[in-house]
Formats: structure tokens, C-alpha cells, sequence
């Protein structure tokens, strides 16, 4: 009993199967189903010219593409009030004066800071340093290698380029910068020589009066301490008795904690003016350097911050302070005490207003900067608005596994707009005039191929005439649809009937109908004059070296009969344009169902795999706008 019962279900689940399979194609007609075969409802266009484009969509709020927040710098006191709420002000105009104690410190602070930093700049300069005139070496405090210590003696040096000359004022007053002047140094039995160089400072000393000059020596020499001689100038053919007096000696310090790094001078020696006489190296210096720097950046942030005379950065409108709530500080006058950071308005760019909207990874590489943008707000549907693309993204954020970016539209004509409107935006990425097209539901593609079914009847009037419409007509049966429905593997071994993709094999073959059409591989070529089935060949389309139903050359690639491989362009959501392959007035077959409505009008059901869906698949943001109308089938991309 059992194993009857289970023979039994057997029985009927391959009754259901064979009866899904068979039933899954089929025809309404009002409320009545019929079968599909032996006639179908074929769905035919004609190939049409007119104009294609894409779009990009989206929506977004509009948003102040710039603004000045206006904030009292701390606990302050309102001394002049220059503008008031909608006002149109420019770039610098005076808005408020304030009197903010806390200004004053911050003015100190930031002083301190830029002293500082001068101070360690010029420690810097000296960490390594040349000669700037012939000096004698006095001493020496450190060597190469050694650790330095901020103000610890490193050099003595004693200017022997120049020294001082006193001559009474009475002989001197006729001697001036260049003159050549001999000295003959009495306490030393020899002479200096050398040019006045200056202008002579005035100077009295036991009830004498004296001309104090520079004398640059023609060679450096030293002498231990001032000395009497007598000067001979040689331009005034004039002597007086004068004092020579050397200069004090120099000492270096060290400017940094550091390593002294080079040393190019000993004791007692006499250094050329442009001689490098050391090297030091400072980490510690730098990092003080680097870091007062910061603070001093900080300091003037905040004092910019805390400034007492509030102006505007830009052209723009001034807006009262004012929340979600209402306005703010609507009556401001001249004598109200502020808090701190309390909020005096803003400015914002009467310019331009912005608008943000993300675009996802498949049609963010359609967005470039500077396209055109058309805006309109749900709130003025009457009236559009154009932008421009100023920014986007360069970093996508993901959401459902999909990445999205954002793209910022300007708007520079915005008068009527209002901060926090929505918009829709629409950006034309790609369009053609004068160009042909076919629904996108006519193009399929197989194996990277794409390629187009040639009605059998080319010289239909009605289709030819309907300047794009579709037409609907009863196949014949064993007529090959070559729109895309694919069989069901019961069809394929109970109907033996092949349908526009493989070619069936072992018993399939044997058992398939003799009406059914046989689909070309590679290298097969179709009859010269008729195709299967008794329909006429289709005409080799111009501007194409395919013949139709061959295999374009790809080993192995198989095509309907009247398949016509094509070249497409735009695609979108209604059409396909069409470059090559097709010409005006063509009719071609359409995969997919007829229209359907709630009146029961008639519509047709593909079976599983049946219809290509059109070409690149996927609903997306591209919309169409062309001169044949249609609905959204499928989404776009070229």
C-alpha cells in the first residue's frame, strides 16, 4: 500500500511539472487564456530618428554656500549697531563695535609671543657665522664636538680693521669721510694709515672739544690700548696731534643648547672678513621655534576671534540672529551687555546659494564640474532654476553596498529660493539630435554582442507609418519569436523547440519539429533567399558587414535568424541609440510584455530567462527624454 501511495505522488508532481513547463507561456486575451502556440502575439517596432539623452537625478535642500557667524568675543558692552536685519552689505562695511576687556589680553598675549619667536629666529641666524671684517681671535671657549650651553662663551674677537681717531675740533674741522690720513704712533715708533670713513660725532673732555672719526685701517693691526700720534692728512697737506683709540673686543656666545659642529679659527689668529668661523647644531631650538609658532597661531585666531569691530568678510546679506525657534537679539541697541559668544547675526553670500545631492558609483563618472544643473523647489514647481557643478567627492560613503557621492550644485540666480527648500535636480550627462533609436527592449545582447531581430515582414505599412509605435500581430505558428523567451527545459524535451539561444543537442535534435528555425554558429551562413520556416531574408543592414544570424566571428556565438549585430550609443530608461547597424524605417522585433491595465486590456508573459531587459540592466538615475515617448523599462548606460 505504501509503495502505491508513493508512485501516486510521483504521478503527480510530474503532471504539475509538465504542466508549469508547458503553461508557463501563454496568451491573455481579456480574461481568457489560450496557448501561446501554434500562434503568439508578436510585438514589432520601427527603427525612428529623433533625440536622445540621459540625466542624472537627485534632490537636495538648499543650503548658504557661504556665511560669517557674528559672535560677541567675550563679556562685552554694544557701543555702535551698523546694520539691520535683510540689509545688503559689502566687503569690510562696520557692523558692531564692542568694548570686550578680554581683547586687551589677548593683545598682550599674542605681543609676547611674536617677541619670543623674533628671539629664537635670530638664534637661529647665529648658529653658524661668517666674519664680516677682519677680526683677531682673542680667545677660544669650546671644541669641535663638544655640548653647548645657551650663553656660554664661544668666541672673543677684536675688530682690527678700524679704530677710533679724537682730533681737536679746531684741526679737524676741515676734514671729512676719504681723506687719507698718516698717523705715526709715538709710544710704538711706527705708523698706521688708513681713510676717514663716517661723518664725525662731536665730543669734549677737560674743557676740550673733539671730532671723533672712523679711521679704516688700509692693514689690520692691533695695539693694546689708546695712544697718542701725529696725524698728517694728506688731502689737506694738515697735521694735528690726535688720540688713537682701538675697538673693544667682541665676545660670542653660544645662542642654543646644542653641539658645536665646526670650528674654523684658533687663538691669536687674524680672521678674513667672509670666513665661515663656526657651525652649531640646535634640535632643542627648532622644537622651540616650531612650538611657539603654534601658539602664536592660536593667540591670533583668538584675538581675530575676540576683535571689537565686528565687519563683514564678503559681499553678502546680514541676517539677525535667529534659531528654529525665532529671532534673537531682534531690537539690539547701542549700551546691551553681550555673554560671551553670544550670537549677533550672520553675513551671508547674496551671491550664490548651494545645493548637495549624492550620486552613486555607477553614474558618478557621467558628473564633471561646470555641467549645467536644472533645480526646481517642491515648494515653486512653476518656476526651474539653473546651477552648476562646483565640487565632487572624491570619497564615497557606503550604504546597501552601494557607494554614494556627493555632488555640490551652486546656484548663482537664486532670488525666490529659500534655505532648507528640497529641490530635484537634473544634470544631462549625454545627448544626441537627429539620431536613430529602437526601444530598449529590442536590443539584446549575447556574449558582449549586441544585435537587433529583424521583423520577417519588412514592407509592413502600418509599422513602417507609425513613426516609432509598436505593432501588434499574430505569429504563425513555428515562426521563431528571437526576442529572448527562453524555453524551459520541459519545452526543450517535450516541445523540441529551440528558441534564439543554443543549439539543442542529441535527442533534442532528433525530436525537435521540422518548423522549428535552426540558429547559425560560427561560420554558417544563412540561405541567400529564404530564411526557415518559408520568411523571406532580411536585407544585410547598412552600414554593417555582419550578414544577420551569423556569429560576428566569435567562435562559438550563436544568433536568431534575422539577428542584425548593432552599435549602440545612448542608452537610457525608453530607447537605445542606435550608430550603425539599422537604418530609418526598419522594423525589428520587442522583447517584454504588452501594456497592461485594470480594464484587462491584452498583455503577453515571457517565461523564465524571456526578454533581455534591455541593454546594461539595473534602474537607475538615468532618465530619458525623447521624441517617441515610452515608459521606464530598464535602466542605462552606454
Amino acid at each position: 500500500m505504501a509503495a502505491k501511495k508513493r508512485w501516486k505522488w510521483i504521478l503527480v508532481i510530474l503532471v504539475l511539472a509538465a504542466t508549469a513547463g508547458a503553461g508557463y507561456k501563454f496568451l491573455y486575451k481579456g480574461n481568457t487564456a489560450v496557448a501561446a502556440n501554434p500562434a503568439a502575439t508578436l510585438r514589432t517596432s520601427s527603427v525612428i530618428r529623433g533625440s536622445i539623452s540621459s540625466m542624472v537625478t537627485g534632490s537636495g535642500s538648499v543650503a548658504t554656500s557661504r556665511e560669517q557667524s557674528l559672535t560677541a568675543p567675550g563679556a562685552s558692552t554694544l557701543l555702535e549697531v551698523h546694520a539691520e536685519d535683510g540689509q545688503r552689505v559689502a566687503k569690510g562695511d562696520l557692523l558692531f563695535v564692542l568694548d570686550c576687556p578680554e581683547v586687551e589680553s589677548s593683545q598682550q598675549a599674542l605681543s609676547q609671543y611674536q617677541y619670543q619667536l623674533e628671539e629664537y629666529y635670530a638664534a637661529r641666524e647665529e648658529l653658524q657665522r661668517q666674519a664680516d671684517k677682519d677680526y683677531l681671535v682673542t680667545s677660544v671657549g669650546a671644541k669641535v664636538g663638544e655640548k653647548l650651553t645657551k650663553n656660554g662663551s664661544l668666541l672673543s674677537l677684536l675688530d682690527i680693521s678700524a679704530m677710533t681717531l679724537q682730533v681737536p675740533a679746531e684741526e679737524g674741522a676741515a676734514w671729512a669721510a676719504g681723506q687719507q690720513v698718516q698717523v705715526s704712533l709715538l709710544e710704538y715708533g711706527n705708523t698706521v694709515n688708513g681713510t676717514l670713513a663716517g661723518q664725525p660725532t662731536a665730543a669734549s673732555s677737560n674743557g676740550m672739544e673733539y671730532l671723533i672719526f672712523t679711521l679704516q685701517l688700509d692693514k689690520g693691526q692691533r695695539i693694546a690700548g689708546e695712544t697718542y700720534g701725529q696725524a698728517y692728512n694728506q688731502d689737506l697737506s694738515s697735521q694735528a696731534v690726535v688720540m688713537l683709540k682701538p675697538n673693544s673686543e667682541t665676545l660670542i656666545k653660544v645662542p642654543a643648547d646644542g653641539y658645536l659642529d665646526e670650528l674654523n679659527v684658533t687663538e691669536g689668529e687674524v680672521v678674513k672678513a667672509g670666513t665661515l668661523m663656526y657651525k652649531i647644531s640646535s634640535t632643542n631650538l627648532e622644537s622651540q621655534i616650531s612650538e611657539a609658532s603654534s601658539e602664536m597661531q592660536v593667540a591670533m585666531a583668538q584675538l581675530k576671534q575676540k576683535k571689537t569691530t565686528l565687519t563683514a568678510d564678503f559681499d553678502g546679506i546680514y541676517y539677525a540672529a535667529a534659531d528654529s525657534s525665532g529671532p534673537k537679539n531682534t531690537f539690539q541697541q547701542v549700551g546691551d551687555s553681550l555673554t560671551a559668544n553670544q550670537s549677533l547675526g550672520k553675513v551671508v553670500d547674496g551671491e550664490r546659494m548651494q545645493i548637495v545631492f549624492n550620486v552613486d558609483e555607477l553614474d558618478i563618472a557621467k558628473v564633471e564640474i561646470g555641467q549645467e544643473v536644472k533645480v526646481v523647489a517642491d515648494a515653486l514647481p512653476d518656476k526651474s532654476y539653473t546651477g552648476r557643478v562646483a565640487r565632487i567627492a572624491q570619497e564615497g560613503s557606503s550604504s546597501g553596498n552601494v557607494a554614494y557621492y556627493w555632488v555640490l550644485i551652486e546656484v548663482t540666480e537664486w532670488q525666490g529660493l529659500k534655505v532648507g527648500m528640497t529641490t530635484s535636480l537634473e544634470i544631462v550627462v549625454d545627448q544626441s539630435e537627429d539620431t536613430l533609436m529602437v526601444p530598449i527592449n529590442a536590443v539584446h545582447t549575447a556574449r558582449g554582442t549586441k544585435y537587433v531581430i529583424l521583423a520577417a515582414d519588412q514592407s509592413n505599412p502600418a509599422a513602417i507609418a507609425g513613426a516609432g509605435a509598436v505593432t501588434i500581430r499574430e505569429r504563425p505558428a513555428g515562426e521563431q519569436s528571437g526576442v529572448g523567451e527562453q524555453p524551459t527545459g520541459n519545452e526543450q524535451n517535450n516541445a523540441g523547440q529551440q528558441n534564439g539561444g543554443g543549439q539543442p543537442s542529441g535527442d533534442q535534435q532528433n525530436n525537435s519539429s521540422a518548423e522549428t528555425p535552426r540558429l547559425k554558429s560560427s561560420g554558417e551562413q544563412p540561405d541567400s533567399n529564404t530564411q526557415p520556416g518559408g520568411a523571406v531574408a532580411a536585407p544585410k543592414a547598412a552600414g554593417s558587414s555582419q550578414q544577420p544570424g551569423s556569429s560576428n566571428g566569435q567562435k562559438g556565438l550563436q544568433l536568431p535568424e534575422r539577428a542584425v549585430i548593432v552599435e549602440t550609443g545612448i542608452i537610457n530608461d525608453t530607447y537605445v541609440e542606435i550608430l550603425s547597424g539599422l537604418e530609418e524605417g526598419q522594423i525589428v522585433e520587442v522583447a517584454g510584455t504588452t501594456a497592461t491595465s485594470n480594464t484587462g486590456q491584452n498583455f503577453m508573459m515571457m517565461g523564465p530567462g524571456g526578454g533581455m531587459g534591455g541593454v546594461g540592466g539595473g534602474v537607475g538615475t538615468v532618465r530619458v527624454t525623447t521624441s517617441g515617448g515610452g515608459g521606464r523599462p530598464g535602466g542605462g548606460g552606454r
